[in-house]
């Protein structure tokens, strides 16, 4: 894939040029931590998959923010497995700490 062919990269990250980063924090929180990001014009969150209960954090998250400013996404994303379920879970952007090609070509 060519840099042209890729995703464009979505205007609540390149607008705010901030992407706030969710790690370890209680998930039953972090619906009230977005609300106060999006209302400060943060306008994107990530919550890092290797937090207790992310993939549950994201969904509630999603399903809050859905049609909103707040882009929700995953970060710590190790491998395919974990990218497919963080967007199942309603993930719009993922981050990887490192470059797997299978990530790559599932999120092109």
């Amino acid at each position: 894939m060519s840099a042209t062919d890729r995703p464009a990269i979505p205007d609540a990250i390149l607008k705010g040029r901030t992407i706030a980063i969710a790690r370890g924090l209680d998930p039953e929180r972090l619906v009230r931590i977005g609300e106060g990001l999006a209302a400060g014009g943060i306008g994107a969150l990530e919550v890092t998959l290797n937090s207790p209960g992310a993939l549950g954090a994201i969904e509630a998250l999603a399903s809050r923010f859905a049609g909103t400013e707040l882009l929700i996404g995953a970060g710590t994303v190790l491998d395919l497995e974990g990218a497919r379920a963080a967007v199942a879970a309603g993930a719009r952007f993922i981050v990887m700490p490192h470059t797997d090609p299978e990530v790559i070509e599932y999120g092109a």
